[in-house]
C-alpha cells in the first residue's frame, strides 16, 4: 500500500494509545491526517480494515522462525508489553477485539501447524479431523491466554512470563498426539 495508508494506520495506532476505539471516527482520523474521507476509502474499507493493516504491518510473529513456537510467543509477549495501551483500547470494543482475535488466531494457527509438523513425532499418522481438532484446540487455548495476558498487569519481565507460559504447555502437544493415536488404535 501507499505512503498514505501507512500514515493513516500509524495515526490510528497513535490515537489508540490514548483514545478508546469507539471514540475514533473515520472523519476525525482523516481530519488529523489532513486527507479526505474518499482518500481513506481508497486504502481501507473501514477502521477495522485499517486496524488489520496495523497488525499485519506490525506483525509480532517471527515468520522465518514459525516452527519455533517459543520465539514467536516471546515476540508476541514483547509486542504486547510495548503496545499495551493500544491493545487495551482495542479490547474495549467488540469489532476491534474481533479484528485482533482474527489476526492472532490466523498467525497462531500457522505457528502451531508448523510446530507440529517440525517438532511433534507421528503427527502425520493422525486422522485429518484429529489433526484439525489439535490445531483448533491449541490455537484457541493460546489465543485465550494471550488475550488475558494483555489485560493483566505487566510484570516487565517478558522472558519470565514466556517461561511460565511454557511450564503449562511443555510436551502437551506431543502427549495429545500420543493419546489421540492410542485412542484411535483401540
Amino acid at each position: 500500500m501507499k505512503n498514505r495508508a501507512l500514515i493513516l494506520s500509524n495515526l490510528l495506532k497513535s490515537l489508540l494509545k490514548t483514545t478508546k476505539y469507539s471514540e475514533i471516527t473515520i472523519i476525525n482520523l482523516c481530519h488529523k491526517a489532513n486527507i479526505t474521507r474518499q482518500n481513506f476509502y481508497y486504502y481501507f474499507s473501514s477502521l477495522e480494515d485499517c486496524l488489520m493493516y496495523i497488525f499485519k504491518f506490525d506483525n509480532p510473529f517471527v515468520l522465518e522462525e514459525v516452527s519455533n513456537i517459543k520465539i514467536n510467543i516471546k515476540s508476541l509477549f514483547t509486542y504486547i508489553y510495548k503496545n499495551r495501551d493500544f491493545l487495551l483500547n482495542i479490547l474495549e470494543n467488540v469489532n476491534a477485539k474481533n479484528v485482533l482475535k482474527t489476526f492472532l488466531n490466523d498467525d497462531l494457527r500457522t505457528t502451531i501447524k508448523s510446530f507440529i509438523k517440525n517438532k511433534v513425532q507421528r503427527y502425520e499418522t493422525l486422522r485429518s479431523e484429529d489433526y484439525q481438532l489439535l490445531v483448533d484446540y491449541y490455537s484457541n487455548a493460546f489465543l485465550s491466554v494471550i488475550l488475558d495476558y494483555i489485560s493483566l498487569p505487566i510484570t516487565r519481565d517478558v522472558d519470565n512470563d514466556v517461561e511460565k507460559f511454557f511450564f503449562f504447555i511443555d510436551g502437551d502437544i506431543q502427549r495429545s498426539v500420543d493419546k489421540l493415536l492410542k485412542f484411535e488404535n483401540k
